[in-house]
């Protein structure tokens, strides 16, 4: 499990990474506070942290006693959790991390994004990666160079549009569904869209894992 220094990730690229399995079920809490090192953690109290290595309710060893403003054992347990998701953050040699559970329990660089369309979290755009809605009809082109599909006129718009955005030595990576739009970020004509993705020449890739 993450110590200090170390991480699940790749080193020198950032991605989600599962850090806890959701069959843990109600001693993920417990999990977290018990097996991450107090080092890597900061944005939560070490009080609330020693509060979920108890785990949750059930009865008194015969060395405890019940929590400050507790009238029953574990009575806290889910709102210290929910509030070490919301706060706290693990720090390694690739950067910084934030918590998302779904069941599982994710690290997720901290600056990422939740994307709704793909229902995860993505890197947010930047001097290497951007992202932009151009026609659906274009990806062939754009990612295979097949402009065996456009009509004549339209491989040169490409190449022109690409060159004002400074893109052309630029990677496609991804490309999203297509959707209707009445308009894109390279014309304003409607049709079906997708989100591109291109990411600069030499700049790692970044990686999402379920």
């Amino acid at each position: 499990m993450l110590s200090a220094g170390t991480s699940d990730a790749d080193h020198g690229s950032m991605k989600t990474t599962i850090l806890f399995d959701g069959a843990s079920g109600q001693y993920i809490p417990k999990r977290f506070a018990t097996e991450i090192r107090r080092e890597v953690i900061s944005g939560v109290k070490a009080e609330d942290l020693d509060y979920l290595a108890r785990g949750p309710g059930g009865c008194l060893d015969a060395d405890e006693t019940l929590a400050e403003g507790e009238t029953v054992r574990g009575e806290f347990y889910w709102d210290v959790w929910q509030d070490v998701l919301d706060n706290a953050v693990i720090t390694d040699k690739d950067g910084e991390y934030k918590l998302h559970q779904d069941g599982d329990v994710l690290l997720v660089p901290s600056d990422w994004e939740w994307c709704d369309a793909t229902e995860s979290f993505r890197p947010p755009e930047s001097d290497t990666l951007k992202r932009y809605e151009l026609p659906a009809y274009w990806a062939s082109a754009i990612f295979n160079g097949d402009d065996s599909g456009l009509e004549e006129g339209e491989s040169k718009q490409i190449v022109e549009w690409m060159a004002s955005e400074d893109i052309l030595d630029w990677t496609p990576t991804e490309v999203g569904e297509s959707y209707f739009s009445h308009s894109n970020d390279a014309t304003n004509l409607g049709g079906d869209v997708c989100e591109y993705t291109f990411v600069k020449i030499g700049a790692a890739k970044p990686q999402v894992t379920a």
